[in-house]
C-alpha cells in the first residue's frame, strides 16, 4: 500500500554529506574512482569550493556571490538541467506525428529463460 506523500523532502546532497564517509569506510574497495569524483562534485556544487562570481549593485553597493555549479550529470541540480536540455533536443528532432515506432531489444538470456518457462508449462 502506498503511503501518502509528506512535506518532508530529502536531498541527495544532504544524504551524501551525512553518510558518505561512513559508506566509504565500509565499501571503499568496491567504489569506482568515477563515483568518488562525482560525489566530490555534488558535495561542492554551488559552494565557494568551486569558485564564484561576485556581483555588485552600482546603486547601493550590495554584493552578491554566485557560486559555480559542478556540471556533473550525477548532481540532482546540474544533472536535471542537462536532462531537460537533452529531452528538448530529442523532442525537437522527432516528427510531429500521432505515433512513433519503438524497437526494444531483449537480452538473449531473457529470451532463453522465457522460452524455457513456456516449454515447461505447455
Amino acid at each position: 500500500m502506498l503511503r501518502p506523500a509528506t512535506h518532508i523532502r530529502y536531498h541527495i546532497t544532504a544524504i551524501l554529506a551525512v553518510h558518505w564517509l561512513q559508506f566509504v569506510a565500509q565499501y571503499k574497495r568496491w567504489i569506482r574512482p568515477v563515483v568518488f569524483e562525482n560525489v566530490r562534485k555534488v558535495l561542492a556544487c554551488r559552494t565557494p569550493v568551486l569558485g564564484c562570481h561576485i556581483y555588485q549593485c552600482k546603486g547601493c553597493g550590495h554584493l552578491e556571490l554566485i557560486a559555480h555549479s559542478c556540471k556533473s550529470r550525477f548532481c540532482p541540480t546540474c544533472g536535471k538541467h542537462a536532462t531537460d536540455v537533452w529531452a528538448n533536443q530529442v523532442l525537437n528532432a522527432l516528427l510531429d506525428v500521432p505515433y512513433h515506432h519503438l524497437i526494444m531489444a531483449i537480452p538473449l538470456l531473457v529470451v532463453l529463460f522465457a522460452t524455457l518457462l513456456i516449454s515447461t508449462f505447455l
